[in-house]
């Protein structure tokens, strides 16, 4: 694979071409859930910070994850939504998509929401 520096324009336009047409053909899903357990789960403030932090949830507490199906058997968590009286609160998950599905899976029912 060529550094981006050694591409020549063409190369480099056709291949954010290819990325911006693939970004559009990936569906992206919001889904609310509704926690049945007293879990923590580690959260950070955006994608680049390398500081997490741990939300702790009772039975009752509401999230939401938005997935974006590039796999349709393990879809990539894009952010993670705390549901709350006070609003939402958007934070990015620290694990790996494969981990946090099953975390939501053992942990969580999947509910309808209305914004």
């Amino acid at each position: 694979m060529k550094n981006i520096k050694e591409l020549s324009f063409t190369e480099y336009f056709n291949s954010k071409q290819q990325l911006l047409e693939k970004a559009e053909d990936t569906p992206r899903i919001y889904s609310v859930y509704e926690l049945h357990a007293y879990k923590k789960v580690p959260l950070k403030e955006s994608y680049d910070d390398d500081n997490k932090f741990y939300i702790s949830f009772k039975p009752k507490d509401q999230i939401k994850i938005l997935w974006e199906y590039e796999d349709i058997y393990y879809p990539t968590a894009r952010n993670f939504v705390v549901i709350s009286e006070d609003g939402q609160e958007t934070y990015y998950p620290c694990w790996g998509s494969k981990k946090l599905l099953k975390w939501v899976l053992t942990n969580t029912d999947e509910i309808e929401y209305e914004d």
